[in-house]
């Protein structure tokens, strides 16, 4: 009781010397008192304010990518909040400005404006918000029927902001994106059923009457919203740029073979997924796939997947820092064949197989039945660092062709190794922690004339070997010898 008291104490006295700093203009020290006032705080009773406040004050000094984060945190704790709407608007503003962050992410800033117009009235006639954002359209939706019709009508300006209230949202056709738009959960408890087809892509001009002109690229913002399970694969396709955040998704056509991913980046689409929840879609969660096409995960959760968690391959591209990637039935992470990959600070655990795996090199040969050969086409790209990797049913990462650096990860109590290498993977492995793996911690197969540095590593209690090195030359001469032997016996 007394701790519970002096803590009360203390965020009172640091939120009241933390105003009476920022009134004064002493942004720097209002800062450091509102971080005290955090640092206050028990775990499960966090004050909003002082991330609102802290939020405004590092406006205030122009560190907009400090803010940014604040209002993110407020948020997160207090979606009520429309000062953490408002501040966030501001950030992106200016971030893009500055180009410090993507303009693909301005839909986002639109989005949050909206929000903290809608949650307060006052904070559309202030002067940085015309100035940042000099129109705002957005509308509520109140007839769940209506949604598909509001999506794609023409006669809407683009980025306007449809706004839900709780209920559940049943598309009955497919979905084809007109312009760019924001579709936002004002309330919690938004669900979207959707349907047979829900795609975000630029139509080709002659799809439009004459008198209107396409939007070069099309942006799309879901924030706040469930799509259902049983709804269709959410499809981000050339020319266009979709961003959720807190969104929940169980959609995609359901199969562990052929079901669909929950969210799919193809032809050239650009996807940003922020503090969403993946959790047994139709197939796996994510997936790139194709040239140029682009997605950036973070600070989510995928799990419980029919197949792969996150996946690119044909030359798609992925993006995954600060994930829980867990309990797929198949691989955390695939990357190939022909992908590329940035996967950081992670914690990759409990997936049926590799937590990582990663190649496409190989492919059999249906001419000659089943017989390998090597396909360079395929090699894939990734940088792996940071990440926990432990407890996945095979091997914790599987080099299986191409290019890799793997570094700072810790990979422990995996099943089989905790790092396989082979079938020509150019390795750079430095400066993990591996441990504890059933079989060994790296095992080092037909790897052709493909260099592997090992270097700082803490490699330790295996059941196994620290590291196995089949060579493939020696192991060839062995088969022949063999064979000698058992045709002169």
């Amino acid at each position: 009781m007394l701790h519970l008291l002096s803590s009360l104490i203390n965020r009172k006295f640091c939120e009241r010397w933390g105003n009476k700093a920022f009134n004064e203009h002493k942004y720097h020290d209002a800062i450091q008192c509102y971080t005290e006032g955090i640092r206050s705080c028990s775990t499960g009773n966090i004050d909003s304010r002082f991330y609102a406040n802290r939020s405004l004050a590092y406006i205030r000094i122009n560190d907009y990518e400090h803010a940014l984060n604040d209002a993110s945190t407020c948020i997160d704790i207090a979606p009520d909040n429309w000062k953490g709407y408002c501040w966030k608007a501001y950030s992106v503003s200016f971030l893009i400005k500055t180009n410090s962050l993507s303009s693909n992410m301005k839909a986002v800033g639109i989005a949050s404006a909206c929000i903290a117009s809608y949650k307060n009235n006052v904070c559309r006639s202030e002067y940085k918000m015309k100035i940042c954002y000099p129109v705002l359209n957005y509308k509520m939706v109140d007839n769940p029927e209506s949604l598909r019709q509001e999506i794609m009508a023409l006669v809407d300006s683009p980025f306007t902001t449809l706004m839900l209230r709780q209920g559940r949202y049943t598309i009955r056709q497919p979905v084809v994106t007109t312009k760019s738009i924001q579709v936002i959960g004002v309330e919690e408890g938004v669900e979207i059923d959707t349907g047979n087809g829900f795609c975000v892509c630029r139509i080709p001009s002659d799809g439009f009457p004459g008198h209107i002109e396409p939007e070069d690229t099309i942006y799309a913002h879901f924030e706040n919203i469930t799509f259902l399970k049983g709804g269709s694969q959410i499809g981000v396709k050339f020319n266009s740029v979709a961003t959720f955040y807190r969104c929940k998704f169980s959609n995609g056509d359901i199969g562990c073979e052929v079901g669909a991913a929950g969210v799919c980046a193809s032809d050239g689409g650009t996807i940003y997924i922020d503090s969403c929840v993946l959790d047994r879609c139709g197939g796996g969660g994510v997936l790139s796939t194709g040239d140029c096409s682009f997605i950036e995960i973070k600070n989510s959760t995928v799990c419980n997947m029919r197949q792969m968690g996150i996946e690119a391959r044909q030359e798609g591209v992925i993006k995954a820092t600060n994930n829980i990637i867990a309990g797929n039935q198949s691989h955390g992470v695939a990357i190939g064949p022909n992908g590329c990959g940035y996967i950081s600070g992670n914690i990759i655990q409990g997936n049926g197989s590799e937590g990582v795996w990663s190649g496409g090199n190989v492919k059999k040969d249906e001419l000659i039945g089943k017989i390998e050969r090597m396909d360079e086409k395929g090699a894939s790209r990734a940088v792996l660092c940071d990440n926990i990797i432990r407890q996945n049913g095979l091997s914790g990462i599987s080099l299986d062709g191409g290019y890799y650096e793997v570094k700072g990860n810790t990979i422990f109590s995996n099943w089989l190794w905790g790092m396989m290498v082979k079938s020509r993977s150019y390795s750079y492995i430095l400066n993990n922690d591996i441990c504890e793996n059933k079989c060994g911690g790296i095992r080092i197969g037909h790897n052709y004339t493909a260099a592997v540095f090992i270097d700082g590593n803490t490699i330790r209690d295996h059941i196994g070997p620290g590291i196995y090195m089949l060579n493939s030359t020696s192991n060839s001469l062995n088969k022949l010898k063999s064979r000698e032997t058992k045709k002169s016996t």
